[in-house]
């Protein structure tokens, strides 16, 4: 009884962790671009409000939020464009908003990360 009781602990503490901390690099999945004018990301209410800018056949393509905790106080957030490129030579420039998952709305400094720009602090 006691072997299952540790098995579910540390089942649980990997399932918590995973995919959510440490030094892994971000993968941003198909070229992108985060646009930081004329009006820059802005996190706020829960969400981040961001203009993205992609080629492609057409827009509505499809974007995750993910992150990763590096500290206790300290979250990195990135988009990762899950729709493959096409072939196409539309330019598609949309502004997103997406909800701050649960972990990282408790964290008292947020950095946003892109592919083509400096890491930018969204909330010291």
């Amino acid at each position: 009884m006691t072997k299952i009781a540790m098995l579910l602990v540390t089942g649980a503490s990997i399932l918590a962790c995973a995919g959510t901390s440490g030094p892994k690099e971000p993968d941003f999945g198909a070229p992108h671009s985060v646009m930081l004018e004329p009006d820059p990301p802005v996190l706020a209410a829960g969400s981040l409000s961001v203009t993205v800018s992609y080629g492609g056949c057409g827009g509505n393509r499809e974007f995750v939020l993910r992150y990763r905790i590096r500290t206790d106080t300290e979250a990195d957030i990135w988009l990762q464009k899950v729709t493959p490129d096409e072939s196409c030579d539309m330019l598609v420039t949309e502004r997103r908003v997406f909800a701050i998952p649960p972990p990282v709305r408790y964290v008292a400094a947020v950095t946003l990360l892109t592919r083509d720009n400096d890491p930018l602090l969204l909330r010291p």
